[in-house]
C-alpha cells in the first residue's frame, strides 16, 4: 500500500522480485524518515518532593473531664489535626501528602485490634509502606488536666523504620478553635524546616517546645 506523500512507482521493467524488494525498501526508509522526524514522548513526570503519609493522631484523656461538650470539642480537634497538617505541608511545595484513602482499610483494621494504633511502631510503617510513602509521620495528644496538654509527633523512614525526627511540646489552655491552629501551624513549620527528611540528618531531631 502507496503511504501518503511516498512515490513507490517502481519501473516495470524489473524482474517482479526486484520490484518488491525495492518497493519493500523504499516504504522502509520513508517510515524511518516519519520516526525520527516526530517528537519523542515524554518520560512520564516523576513525583515531585519527598512522599509524606500522616496516619490519624491518637488521643489519651486523663483530664477525668466528662462534660459532654468538652469531650466532643477535644476529639473534634484531634481528629482535625492531621488534616490541617496535612494542608500546611502540601502547601509548603516540599512534601506529597499521601491521602489516608489508601490506608482506609488497614487503619480499620488496627483500630480493631488496638486501644491506641500508634502504640504500635512496626504497624505504622507498615502502613506507611503500603501507601507508598518514603515517611509515616505519627501523632499523639495526651490531655492530663484542663489546662495542660502535651502532643508528640514521630516521623519514621518507611525504608529502615528508623526514626529521624521527633516534637514533644506543651500546649498549655489547648481549648479553642485557634489553639489548636497554632498547634498544627507549630507542628508543620517543624517538619518543613527539619532537614531529617531531605535524608541529610540520618540520626533525626528531637525537639521540645512549651
Amino acid at each position: 500500500m502507496a503511504m501518503k506523500g511516498v512515490d513507490t512507482a517502481i519501473p516495470r521493467r524489473l524482474p517482479l522480485n526486484v520490484q518488491g524488494r525495492l518497493r519493500q525498501a523504499v516504504v522502509g526508509l520513508a517510515l524511518l524518515t516519519g520516526l525520527s522526524a516526530a517528537p519523542c514522548a515524554a518520560p512520564a513526570p516523576k513525583a515531585a518532593g519527598t512522599t509524606v503519609l500522616i496516619v490519624p493522631f491518637d488521643l489519651f484523656d486523663f483530664s477525668l473531664d466528662e462534660r459532654p461538650r468538652t469531650v466532643r470539642d477535644l476529639h473534634r480537634w484531634v481528629h482535625e489535626l492531621p488534616s490541617q497538617l496535612r494542608r500546611d505541608l502540601s502547601a509548603s511545595g516540599r512534601f506529597q501528602v499521601i491521602a489516608t484513602r489508601r490506608i482506609r482499610g488497614e487503619w480499620r483494621k488496627l483500630t480493631d485490634s488496638y486501644a491506641h494504633p500508634t502504640t504500635c511502631p512496626s504497624c505504622m510503617v507498615d502502613l506507611g509502606r503500603h501507601a507508598g510513602a518514603d515517611y509515616v509521620v505519627v501523632g499523639q495528644v495526651r490531655k492530663l488536666s484542663n489546662l495542660i496538654t502535651y502532643y508528640q509527633v514521630q516521623i519514621d523512614r518507611v525504608s529502615t523504620g528508623q526514626t529521624v525526627y521527633q516534637q514533644d511540646s506543651r500546649a498549655d489552655g489547648a481549648d479553642s478553635d485557634a489553639m489548636w491552629r497554632h498547634i498544627a501551624d507549630n507542628v508543620a513549620s517543624g517538619i518543613e524546616h527539619s532537614d531529617a527528611l531531605s535524608g541529610a540528618d540520618p540520626h533525626g531531631v528531637g525537639t521540645s517546645r512549651q
